[in-house]
């Protein structure tokens, strides 16, 4: 269920009508700030409150795929994903990228080095999942049949080279696809 009030306050904010300071800077409201404690404990905490009761979401997926976490940074991203998918019920597929350099003589130094970049639209060298989470495409690979930048979908199973999704919102929700 969404919650209204906190969809107005975002739309005042990127309607540039909420109320700002002389440095165009915007005072967030107190009841959605949480207190700073420590890097991993903080993250834990605003995990629990967008999502309570993980372990709860497998029967109420619908629920889950309305709530988000923002953040300004790519690596912020990474972060919270690998913290999330340890409070995520049920074993977990690793998936690695398949990096090649054209030059073999410093090959493991440059493959190396690859693994450790994460452009945007790219997902990381080390891609960790579990049945029943969300994710999210980052690129357009078949758009009229629902598979387009942002679709999110729900993984269901995995095999060595392969993930069985489903998609979960719009129009082409319900639909079951196949990532190789």
């Amino acid at each position: 269920m969404l919650d209204p009030l906190f969809s107005d306050y975002f739309l005042r904010i990127g309607n540039g009508v909420e109320n700002h300071h002389s440095c165009n800077m915007v005072k967030l409201s107190p009841n959605i700030i949480l207190p700073f404690e420590e890097d991993i404990l903080s993250l834990n905490n605003l995990i629990n409150i967008v999502f309570p009761n993980l372990h709860n979401y497998i029967e109420k997926l619908d629920y889950m795929i309305n709530r988000v976490i923002l953040t300004p940074k790519n690596e912020y991203v990474d972060q919270i994903n690998n913290i999330l998918i340890e409070h995520f019920p049920g074993d977990t597929f690793k998936y690695f990228s398949f990096d090649e350099v054209l030059d073999n003589t410093q090959q493991g130094m440059q493959a190396d080095f690859l693994n450790t970049l994460t452009p945007n639209g790219i997902p990381p060298h080390e891609l960790i999942l579990k049945p029943n989470c969300p994710v999210m495409l980052l690129r357009n690979i078949n758009p009229s049949e629902g598979l387009c930048n942002g679709t999110r979908l729900i993984c269901q199973t995995f095999e060595h080279n392969v993930i069985k999704a489903e998609i979960a919102i719009g129009e082409h929700h319900g639909k079951r696809v196949f990532f190789a």
